[in-house]
């Protein structure tokens, strides 16, 4: 009931009685009262087994009673990985996005804002790719992690990137009848990665794996992928830990696919 309680004042002073004419001594710190600005709020005994009563009967099955969310208390804040401030990555439709995965945090909040629009995404990981994004463009982004239980974390500083001028295209959209793929991906740091080609006339192209900001790590120009199918090993040893981009550049045009090393 609510008694009458003075907002933020944390002690009842009010003196109503119940119907039989006993003064009331309602417990200020329940849930259940109307007083707020007060603290170590908590559902009486009586309260929990009515509230179990109701979670568990037969007719409220669909609240899942047997799910648990994740109760750990999420602190702190995420610190972004790349793109970081000042950087130009290398494509616009297919922008890989990293941060440091935060203790507690299952869920995580982008947010990515140009032009004085924000628009926000949810990943279930430290890491999102955006594909609609414009070329060419200045973006201002930062992230924050939660779960059910906790959301009460703060954001990461935010970072400014530039889109480049470079589209990613579909992982079978190449020319002479040719379909390729990247693998093992991820792929674990110091070990072998393969540039899979399928082609019926064979295919001439430079061969480049970039870092997100377009830096090429390595190349082989006019390499000719036979008829076929061709498997081009690629070696990531001494390679730090992140998103790269794999790079077929032929006459027709420029088809890129990600990879990810991983420790």
């Amino acid at each position: 009931a609510d008694y009458m309680f003075p907002n933020g004042v944390c002690a009842y002073t009010q003196n109503a009685k119940d119907p039989n004419g006993q003064s009331l001594d309602p417990d200020i710190h329940n849930y259940m009262n109307y007083v707020y600005g007060c603290s170590d709020y908590h559902f009486s005994d009586d309260q929990k087994t009515e509230i179990n009563n109701s979670l568990f009967h037969s007719t409220r099955n669909y609240v899942r009673p047997n799910y648990t969310p994740n109760l750990a208390t999420v602190t702190g804040s995420p610190t972004i990985l790349s793109p970081t401030s000042g950087q130009t990555v290398a494509t616009y439709n297919s922008v890989p996005l990293s941060w440091t995965a935060l203790a507690g945090a299952d869920k995580y909040l982008v947010e990515i804002t140009a032009s004085g629009v924000a628009n926000r995404y949810i990943s279930n990981t430290n890491s999102l790719t955006l594909t609609n994004l414009l070329p060419n463009k200045n973006y201002l982004w930062r992230v924050m992690g939660y779960n059910e239980y906790s959301t009460c974390g703060g954001y990461s500083g935010q970072k400014i990137f530039k889109t480049g001028d470079q589209q990613v295209s579909a992982a079978n959209d190449l020319p002479e009848n040719a379909t390729w793929s990247v693998g093992p991906n991820p792929v674990r740091s110091g070990s072998p990665f393969f540039i899979n080609v399928e082609t019926t006339n064979g295919l001439e192209a430079d061969v480049r794996l970039l870092t997100t900001t377009g830096q090429v790590v390595k190349s082989l120009p006019k390499y000719k992928f036979e008829s076929g199918q061709t498997s081009l090993e690629i070696s990531s040893e001494g390679l730090p830990a992140g998103i790269y981009l794999v790079s077929l550049q032929t006459v027709n045009g420029f088809h890129t696919q990600r990879v990810s090393v991983v420790q």
